[in-house]
Protein backbone atom coordinates (compact mmCIF):
# COMPACT_ATOMS: atom_id res chain seq x y z
CA UNK A 1 0.00 0.00 0.00
CA UNK A 2 2.73 2.65 0.73
CA UNK A 3 4.41 1.73 -2.56
CA UNK A 4 1.16 2.46 -4.45
CA UNK A 5 0.84 5.88 -2.81
CA UNK A 6 4.40 6.78 -3.72
CA UNK A 7 3.97 5.94 -7.44
CA UNK A 8 0.66 7.73 -8.23
CA UNK A 9 0.83 11.02 -6.34
CA UNK A 10 3.87 12.43 -8.16
CA UNK A 11 2.30 11.40 -11.48
CA UNK A 12 -0.79 13.53 -10.91
CA UNK A 13 1.37 16.50 -9.93
CA UNK A 14 3.60 16.26 -13.03
CA UNK A 15 0.82 15.97 -15.63
CA UNK A 16 -1.57 18.72 -14.40
CA UNK A 17 0.89 21.55 -13.80
CA UNK A 18 1.90 22.04 -17.50
CA UNK A 19 -1.77 21.97 -18.64
CA UNK A 20 -2.76 24.67 -16.17
CA UNK A 21 0.21 26.83 -17.13
CA UNK A 22 -0.59 26.48 -20.82
CA UNK A 23 -4.22 27.54 -20.23
CA UNK A 24 -3.17 30.63 -18.29
CA UNK A 25 -0.69 31.67 -20.97
CA UNK A 26 -3.34 31.24 -23.69
CA UNK A 27 -5.86 33.37 -21.77
CA UNK A 28 -3.32 36.16 -21.23
CA UNK A 29 -2.39 36.17 -24.94
CA UNK A 30 -6.07 36.31 -25.97
CA UNK A 31 -6.76 39.22 -23.64
CA UNK A 32 -3.73 41.07 -24.92
CA UNK A 33 -4.80 40.56 -28.56
CA UNK A 34 -8.37 41.66 -27.84
CA UNK A 35 -7.16 44.74 -26.02
CA UNK A 36 -4.90 45.74 -28.93
CA UNK A 37 -7.75 45.42 -31.45
CA UNK A 38 -10.14 47.42 -29.31
CA UNK A 39 -7.57 50.13 -28.80
CA UNK A 40 -6.97 50.45 -32.56
CA UNK A 41 -10.67 50.67 -33.34
CA UNK A 42 -11.16 53.40 -30.79
CA UNK A 43 -8.17 55.46 -31.98
CA UNK A 44 -9.23 58.93 -33.19
CA UNK A 45 -8.92 59.93 -36.89
CA UNK A 46 -5.75 61.86 -37.69
CA UNK A 47 -5.39 64.81 -40.10
CA UNK A 48 -4.27 62.53 -42.95
CA UNK A 49 -7.34 60.32 -42.42
CA UNK A 50 -9.69 63.30 -42.50
CA UNK A 51 -8.03 64.61 -45.67
CA UNK A 52 -8.51 61.25 -47.38
CA UNK A 53 -12.14 61.15 -46.32
CA UNK A 54 -12.78 64.61 -47.76
CA UNK A 55 -11.08 63.83 -51.07
CA UNK A 56 -12.66 60.43 -51.63
CA UNK A 57 -16.05 60.76 -49.97
CA UNK A 58 -15.35 57.48 -48.15
CA UNK A 59 -17.04 56.63 -44.86
CA UNK A 60 -15.41 54.89 -41.87
CA UNK A 61 -16.53 51.31 -41.24
CA UNK A 62 -15.74 50.00 -37.72
CA UNK A 63 -12.94 52.54 -37.47
CA UNK A 64 -11.48 51.75 -40.89
CA UNK A 65 -12.07 52.98 -44.43
CA UNK A 66 -14.09 50.67 -46.62
CA UNK A 67 -11.65 49.13 -49.10
CA UNK A 68 -13.73 49.99 -52.16
CA UNK A 69 -13.94 53.67 -51.20
CA UNK A 70 -10.32 54.63 -50.62
CA UNK A 71 -9.36 55.51 -54.20
CA UNK A 72 -8.39 59.19 -54.41
CA UNK A 73 -8.96 59.05 -58.18
CA UNK A 74 -12.62 58.06 -57.95
CA UNK A 75 -14.74 60.30 -60.26
CA UNK A 76 -17.50 62.48 -58.87
CA UNK A 77 -20.88 60.75 -58.94
CA UNK A 78 -22.57 63.69 -60.70
CA UNK A 79 -19.99 64.01 -63.49
CA UNK A 80 -21.62 63.87 -66.89
CA UNK A 81 -20.29 61.90 -69.87
CA UNK A 82 -18.79 64.41 -72.26
CA UNK A 83 -19.64 63.82 -75.92
CA UNK A 84 -16.90 63.27 -78.50
CA UNK A 85 -15.46 65.88 -80.84
CA UNK A 86 -17.19 65.83 -84.23
CA UNK A 87 -15.48 68.77 -85.96
CA UNK A 88 -12.66 71.28 -85.56
CA UNK A 89 -11.98 74.83 -86.74
CA UNK A 90 -8.26 75.34 -86.29
CA UNK A 91 -7.61 74.81 -82.57
CA UNK A 92 -11.34 75.01 -81.74
CA UNK A 93 -12.96 71.64 -81.03
CA UNK A 94 -16.70 71.15 -81.46
CA UNK A 95 -18.30 68.44 -79.33
CA UNK A 96 -21.31 66.45 -80.46
CA UNK A 97 -24.67 67.83 -79.40
CA UNK A 98 -25.75 64.42 -78.11
CA UNK A 99 -24.65 60.81 -77.68
CA UNK A 100 -27.46 59.89 -80.08
CA UNK A 101 -26.77 61.94 -83.22
CA UNK A 102 -28.31 60.45 -86.37
CA UNK A 103 -26.06 62.27 -88.82
CA UNK A 104 -23.89 65.40 -89.07
CA UNK A 105 -24.78 66.82 -92.47
CA UNK A 106 -22.14 69.38 -93.52
CA UNK A 107 -23.12 71.86 -96.22
CA UNK A 108 -22.48 75.34 -97.59
CA UNK A 109 -23.37 78.23 -95.31
CA UNK A 110 -25.32 81.21 -96.62
CA UNK A 111 -22.68 83.73 -95.50
CA UNK A 112 -18.95 84.15 -96.22
CA UNK A 113 -18.45 84.95 -92.50
CA UNK A 114 -18.81 81.27 -91.54
CA UNK A 115 -15.55 79.39 -90.92
CA UNK A 116 -14.70 76.10 -92.60
CA UNK A 117 -15.07 73.09 -90.30
CA UNK A 118 -13.07 69.86 -90.52
CA UNK A 119 -15.31 66.84 -89.88
CA UNK A 120 -14.07 64.28 -87.33
CA UNK A 121 -15.31 60.75 -86.72
CA UNK A 122 -18.23 58.85 -88.17
CA UNK A 123 -21.92 59.74 -88.66
CA UNK A 124 -20.78 62.42 -91.10
CA UNK A 125 -22.00 63.38 -94.56
CA UNK A 126 -21.04 66.25 -96.87
CA UNK A 127 -24.16 67.35 -98.71
CA UNK A 128 -24.21 68.35 -102.39
CA UNK A 129 -23.39 71.94 -103.34
CA UNK A 130 -26.09 74.55 -102.94
CA UNK A 131 -24.42 76.80 -105.48
CA UNK A 132 -23.48 79.40 -102.87
CA UNK A 133 -19.77 79.51 -103.61
CA UNK A 134 -18.69 78.92 -100.01
CA UNK A 135 -16.92 76.00 -98.32
CA UNK A 136 -18.80 72.70 -98.42
CA UNK A 137 -18.26 72.32 -94.67
CA UNK A 138 -18.95 75.89 -93.50
CA UNK A 139 -22.23 74.80 -91.85
CA UNK A 140 -23.61 71.57 -90.43
CA UNK A 141 -27.10 70.25 -89.73
CA UNK A 142 -27.01 67.91 -86.71
CA UNK A 143 -29.92 65.48 -86.91
CA UNK A 144 -31.34 64.30 -83.57
CA UNK A 145 -34.25 62.13 -82.52
CA UNK A 146 -37.39 63.75 -81.14
CA UNK A 147 -36.93 65.58 -77.81
CA UNK A 148 -33.22 64.70 -77.56
CA UNK A 149 -31.55 67.31 -75.27
CA UNK A 150 -29.04 69.54 -77.04
CA UNK A 151 -25.63 69.92 -75.38
CA UNK A 152 -23.23 72.79 -75.91
CA UNK A 153 -20.62 72.17 -78.62
CA UNK A 154 -17.99 74.34 -76.88
CA UNK A 155 -17.03 75.64 -73.45
CA UNK A 156 -17.84 79.31 -73.09
CA UNK A 157 -20.52 81.90 -72.38
CA UNK A 158 -23.97 82.34 -73.92
CA UNK A 159 -23.89 85.74 -75.63
CA UNK A 160 -27.09 85.67 -77.66
CA UNK A 161 -30.55 84.11 -77.45
CA UNK A 162 -32.96 85.71 -79.93
CA UNK A 163 -36.04 84.99 -81.97
CA UNK A 164 -35.89 85.70 -85.69
CA UNK A 165 -37.69 84.84 -88.92
CA UNK A 166 -36.10 81.94 -90.80
CA UNK A 167 -36.12 82.73 -94.52
CA UNK A 168 -38.52 85.51 -93.59
CA UNK A 169 -41.40 83.08 -93.20
CA UNK A 170 -41.15 80.99 -90.00
CA UNK A 171 -40.22 81.85 -86.42
CA UNK A 172 -36.94 80.35 -85.22
CA UNK A 173 -34.44 80.66 -82.36
CA UNK A 174 -30.78 81.70 -82.58
CA UNK A 175 -28.35 80.82 -79.76
CA UNK A 176 -24.71 81.97 -79.81
CA UNK A 177 -21.86 80.87 -77.51
CA UNK A 178 -18.53 82.67 -77.21
CA UNK A 179 -15.55 80.33 -76.81
CA UNK A 180 -13.75 80.54 -73.46
CA UNK A 181 -10.40 79.46 -74.88
CA UNK A 182 -10.73 81.44 -78.13
CA UNK A 183 -12.77 84.58 -77.30
CA UNK A 184 -12.68 85.80 -80.90
CA UNK A 185 -14.77 82.78 -81.92
CA UNK A 186 -18.48 82.17 -81.43
CA UNK A 187 -20.58 79.15 -82.33
CA UNK A 188 -24.11 79.84 -83.55
CA UNK A 189 -26.93 77.30 -83.16
CA UNK A 190 -30.21 77.65 -85.06
CA UNK A 191 -33.42 75.58 -84.92
CA UNK A 192 -33.29 74.86 -81.17
CA UNK A 193 -36.39 74.56 -79.02
CA UNK A 194 -37.09 75.00 -75.31
CA UNK A 195 -33.86 76.81 -74.37
CA UNK A 196 -32.45 75.93 -70.95
CA UNK A 197 -29.87 78.72 -70.73
CA UNK A 198 -29.86 82.50 -70.66
CA UNK A 199 -27.47 85.15 -71.90
CA UNK A 200 -24.50 85.26 -69.54
CA UNK A 201 -24.66 81.58 -68.57
CA UNK A 202 -21.42 79.60 -68.70
CA UNK A 203 -21.55 76.24 -70.48
CA UNK A 204 -19.25 73.22 -70.79
CA UNK A 205 -18.53 71.48 -74.10
CA UNK A 206 -20.35 68.19 -74.53
CA UNK A 207 -21.95 68.42 -71.09
CA UNK A 208 -24.21 71.42 -70.50
CA UNK A 209 -27.72 71.04 -71.93
CA UNK A 210 -28.60 74.30 -73.70
CA UNK A 211 -31.97 73.33 -75.21
CA UNK A 212 -34.66 70.69 -74.85
CA UNK A 213 -34.33 69.55 -78.46
CA UNK A 214 -33.83 70.35 -82.11
CA UNK A 215 -36.58 71.63 -84.36
CA UNK A 216 -38.54 69.81 -87.02
CA UNK A 217 -38.90 72.49 -89.72
CA UNK A 218 -42.28 72.89 -91.45
CA UNK A 219 -40.67 72.13 -94.82
CA UNK A 220 -38.24 69.57 -96.20
CA UNK A 221 -34.55 70.21 -95.57
CA UNK A 222 -31.58 69.06 -97.61
CA UNK A 223 -30.32 66.91 -94.74
CA UNK A 224 -33.61 64.97 -94.70
CA UNK A 225 -32.30 63.02 -97.70
CA UNK A 226 -29.73 61.42 -95.40
CA UNK A 227 -32.42 59.90 -93.17
CA UNK A 228 -35.15 59.31 -95.77
CA UNK A 229 -37.87 58.20 -95.62
CA UNK A 230 -37.74 59.50 -92.03
CA UNK A 231 -37.39 63.18 -91.22
CA UNK A 232 -36.03 64.21 -87.85
CA UNK A 233 -35.43 67.46 -85.98
CA UNK A 234 -32.05 69.05 -86.55
CA UNK A 235 -29.85 71.86 -85.22
CA UNK A 236 -27.93 74.11 -87.62
CA UNK A 237 -24.40 75.12 -86.52
CA UNK A 238 -21.94 77.70 -87.86
CA UNK A 239 -18.63 78.95 -86.46
CA UNK A 240 -17.93 82.66 -86.89
CA UNK A 241 -15.45 85.35 -85.87
CA UNK A 242 -16.92 87.71 -83.29
CA UNK A 243 -17.26 91.25 -84.58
Amino acid sequence: MPARTTSTTPARTVTRAPALLTLVVAMVAALALFGTGAGAAAAPWGDADRDLLERTGATPVDGELAAEEVSADAPAEDAQDRTDVFATVGAVELHALSHDVQVNGFHQASSPASRTMTPVGSDTAVLPSRGRGYSATSAVDVVLVDDEPVRSPITGTVVELDRYQLYGRTADLRLAIQSADHPHIEVVLLHVERPEVEVGDEVVAGETVVAGGGRQLPFRSQVDRETAPDAWPHVHIEVKDRS
